[in-house]
């Protein structure tokens, strides 16, 4: 569901474009597991030439998150559809790096688009699409203003859905709601 070999396709794109760029992939597939996902995107990284673009440190602990994100420009998820149908939601990572400020790029995959809206709190490209994945990036660095602004609407939006104290308020009013419609049915 993560659809990292398509951001490596796009990265074997971008280099072919000669764009300067440099990709931490983090995760449970990177050169710690070994096998896997992460063996398979090690000889991809390799096959592709990208051995001094790519960076695959495996898992990182959560405090290193924002160290990590302060380090790039741009968040990328590649989200994909598997063939069994399983896909993500919203994947957290994405709330964060926009609650952290970055522009996002991301695939129209599951709830993604309710989050990352297109040219509006991000970037959106067709799932297994490499070559919009790497226009994408080609877009945003072209234009740091956009980037900016996407940024700052995507952490404004972020903290607007995903704020607990504004979500338990507004469950605590449906729920106060839902009991007095019960409670007025039932008195009949």
């Amino acid at each position: 569901t993560k659809g990292f070999e398509y951001l490596m396709e796009a990265c074997g794109l971008l280099k072919e474009r000669g764009f300067p760029f440099r990709l931490t992939l983090v995760g449970g597939g990177g050169l710690a597991a070994g096998s896997g996902i992460g063996r398979q995107l090690t000889v991809m990284r390799d096959r592709l030439g990208l051995g001094a673009y790519v960076s695959m440190p495996g898992l990182i602990s959560h405090n290193e998150l924002p160290t990590l994100l302060a380090e790039h420009d741009i968040f990328t998820a590649p989200c994909v559809i598997a063939p069994g149908g399983q896909r993500d939601g919203i994947p957290n990572v994405i709330i964060e790096a926009m609650v952290f400020g970055l522009p996002v790029i991301s695939t129209e995959v599951g709830a993604i688009p309710e989050l990352v809206r297109n040219g509006e709190s991000g970037i959106t490209v067709p799932e297994r699409n490499a070559s919009a994945m790497a226009d994408a990036v080609e877009q945003l660095s072209a234009d740091p203003l956009s980037a900016q602004r996407l940024a700052e609407n995507g952490r404004r939006l972020a903290l607007e859905i995903f704020d607990g104290a504004s979500n338990i308020r507004k469950l605590r009013t449906m729920f106060v709601e839902r009991y007095a419609a019960y409670v007025c049915r039932s008195a009949f």
